[in-house]
């Protein structure tokens, strides 16, 4: 069996006579190959990625909490007080405002 990027996926005969291959990691066309080395297409399956892996939403803290312990989470969420404002904002504000107030004496 060749996975999607070309590599050999191990295959194993099981007792009763059936084949188990895997694992199969990553998604794509999985190609069975014959015992002449040829592609087999009514043997060849697709392997799709789990939906619950492309879920953007927010995770519970009681799930991070759980996966990266309470300190870490505790550090990151003491964080979210009201940011302050950057000093080099004021300072472009002023510029604008200089040359702004510049421009109109300039027309006088």
């Amino acid at each position: 069996m060749r996975a999607p990027d070309g590599t050999e996926v191990t295959v194993k005969e099981q007792p009763e006579g059936t084949l188990v291959a895997g694992p199969v990691t990553e998604p794509g066309v999985y190609s069975v190959l014959g015992a002449d080395g040829k592609v087999q297409p009514d043997l060849s399956f697709a392997a799709v990625l789990d939906p619950s892996e492309s879920d953007l939403g927010r995770v519970p803290t009681d799930t991070l909490t759980a996966y990266f312990g309470e300190e870490t989470v505790k550090a990151s969420t003491g964080d979210a007080d009201k940011p302050t404002v950057p000093l080099w904002t004021w300072l472009i504000l002023a510029a604008c405002l200089a040359f702004f107030f510049e421009g109109t004496l300039l027309r006088k």
